[in-house]
């Protein structure tokens, strides 16, 4: 690689290294602004004892002829986790995670 990457090619050398990596591995090189950017798709990056507890939650709130609203839902986990003095999950994983579940439910074969 020449001294001046940014000169040649128009983009960093951090870059310009990553370009060759990528080539190097796969044969192809792509622009830089077409990677994806943040974590894969269905990446879980909680810890299990969270996971637990929002799994259990789901399954209590779901027992519920009368399921309580989404919100209430959110505030049971939040206080569980305050409990175990564990960091609350965002909102978004949990609604990421009641749906999961309502699509295995709906998805399941009924007998």
């Amino acid at each position: 690689m020449g001294p001046e990457p940014k000169k040649d090619l128009g983009v960093s050398r951090a870059t310009a290294y990553r370009m060759m990596k990528t080539f190097r591995t796969c044969g192809a090189v792509t622009a830089p602004g077409t990677r994806p950017v943040g974590r894969p798709k269905g990446a879980r990056c909680l810890d299990p004892r969270r996971e637990q507890i929002i799994q259990e939650a789901i399954k209590a709130h779901h027992s519920r002829s009368l399921r309580p609203r989404f919100r209430a839902l959110v505030q049971e986990i939040h206080r569980r986790c305050a409990q175990e003095l564990l960091a609350p999950p965002n909102w978004r994983t949990i609604r990421k995670r009641l749906l999961d579940v309502e699509c295995r439910i709906r998805d399941a074969p009924s007998d």
